[in-house]
């Protein structure tokens, strides 16, 4: 019976160290890769370089909405089937209204599907165009594309969060205060 209780306690020690040993394989190779992994290297390239101009009436605010402006602009293009898209709006209250022109962009025609958009986008006083223009050209949603002042796409995000359209708009002002 002893001999037992010996041999099944080397085996429960040899399995606890080939745990332990795989355990530390795992954080070894996340440590070697982090920096190799990031969001950005798994969004899909867009098909454009900049955005078609966007001279339109808006469905929530009053006046025509025309780019290029004198501001950056964060655009968000928006699908209303889905959920990640609405987070994202409910967020750009959020994002400093004076640094930045926002605007929301959906290829949804269909004013039924848009009314949430609609009522949350009009509290917000922020623009929503229905657009067809960039169709087949969206590689995901919620599309988040930073636009400078000329209308070119300085940075995009599939998905997002206010901590990330930050991280966005701090990296693009460096770049901008460095050259």
């Amino acid at each position: 019976m002893e001999n037992l209780l010996f041999i099944s306690q080397i085996i429960q020690w040899i399995i606890v160290i080939i745990l332990l040993y795989l355990i530390f394989n795992i954080l070894k190779y996340i440590g070697n890769n982090k920096n190799n992994y990031s969001v950005k290297n798994h969004v899909k390239r867009l098909n454009i370089n900049t955005i078609p101009s966007i001279n339109s009436k808006s469905l929530t605010t009053p006046e025509e909405v025309k780019l290029p402006s004198n501001k950056l602009t964060l655009l968000v293009v928006a699908n209303p089937s889905c959920s990640a898209c609405s987070d994202v709006i409910n967020i750009l209250n959020q994002v400093n209204q004076e640094r930045i022109n926002k605007i929301v962009l959906t290829e949804e025609d269909d004013i039924n599907k848009l009314k949430k958009y609609i009522a949350i986008l009009a509290d917000y006083k922020i623009p929503l165009i229905s657009s067809k223009d960039l169709r087949g050209k969206i590689p995901g949603y919620p599309l988040i594309i930073l636009l400078d002042t000329d209308s070119r796409i300085v940075d995009h995000s599939i998905g997002g969060n206010l901590h990330l359209i930050n991280d966005m708009l701090i990296k693009y002002q460096d770049v901008e205060n460095i050259v």
